[in-house]
């Protein structure tokens, strides 16, 4: 069983969330202290991924120029116990089904198939992750998936334009990225729909285009230009506008806690993905500060600023 043991990491979506819907731009990330991959053990429940290759395979008799999976050598390894060995939590939106497909494309697509990874083959590979991940979720962007592949951040504007990036080196100002874990898992489709129908009220959908969206364009572009300053103001009416209008999105149990750091101001709350659960991403820029108020939840530094 000559099988590749490479560690395919978690994704983020840094920022972004819901305004990449009305072609905003958004900035995604890899998580590498979340990995998953490729293990054999005994006596394993992998049907889920047996009835994978089945749908891959009927996929495939449609979108064969795009991609093909050896679904025969994939399926024959499950039979051998081959299962996707991860510490990725479901549920919260960092791409526990992404990291899996990014290492079944790694390890089962066939080799002459196989696209480089370049920014003229990024949206042929999220097309191709889409394809593969709906099978999870029954409509998927793609986007985890091919963060998970490439290991690199990747910045998306719209549905047309994707570009890999470097970011900069860390300013060591002591500020910081972290996770904030709610311990809740959520699903992702029912607060999709919360805010499509917000999106429907006309006072909420102009406030959404005139304030979410600029702060988000604003937010992105100073975050990587290093401007931390404006960075940090937007953020924080960012972080004001989605406690204001989608408390179904705050995390039960953390209301108090975003609500008092939008008054001390010395980290700042959003949404991590669709919200709701799983994950909250906080920004500081004063990591031993932040660490100090929350140290009573469990934070996890996953950026230096």
């Amino acid at each position: 069983m000559n099988l590749n043991l490479k560690k395919y990491p978690a994704k983020v979506l840094l920022f972004g969330e819901y305004s990449i819907i009305k072609g905003q731009s958004a900035l995604a990330f890899p998580l590498t202290e979340y990995t998953g991959n490729w293990a054999f053990k005994d006596n394993v429940d992998n049907e889920n991924l047996k009835k994978w290759t089945i749908y891959i395979n009927k996929i495939q008799q449609v979108n064969s120029a795009d991609f093909q999976i050896n679904t025969n050598r994939f399926y024959a390894d499950l039979s051998k116990g081959l299962f996707f060995n991860s510490n990725i939590p479901m549920g919260y939106g960092v791409g526990s089904s992404g990291a899996l497909c990014a290492a079944l494309y790694d390890e089962y697509s066939v080799q002459n198939k196989r696209l480089p990874v370049k920014n003229d083959t990024i949206f042929t590979l999220k097309q191709i992750f889409q394809d593969l991940e709906n099978f999870f979720h029954g409509s998927s962007s793609g986007i985890d998936p091919l963060i998970c592949y490439i290991n690199q951040p990747l910045l998306l504007k719209g549905k047309k334009e994707a570009n890999l990036i470097d970011l900069k080196a860390p300013t060591h100002n002591g500020g910081a990225v972290f996770l904030l874990n709610t311990k809740q898992p959520r699903q992702t489709e029912p607060l999709v729909h919360f805010f499509l129908e917000q999106l429907k009220k006309e006072a909420f959908e102009n406030a959404f285009e005139n304030e979410w969206c600029v702060y988000n364009e604003n937010i992105i572009s100073t975050f990587l230009n290093q401007d931390y300053d404006v960075f940090f103001n937007n953020l924080q009416l960012l972080s004001e506008f989605q406690f204001k209008y989608l408390p179904p999105m705050i995390p039960k149990g953390f209301e108090n806690i975003w609500e008092a750091s939008l008054k001390h101001q010395q980290f700042t709350l959003k949404l991590c993905g669709a919200g709701g659960g799983g994950f909250l991403l906080g920004f500081t820029k004063d990591w031993a500060a932040a660490q100090n108020l929350l140290k009573n939840q469990e934070i996890i530094k996953i950026l230096d600023l």
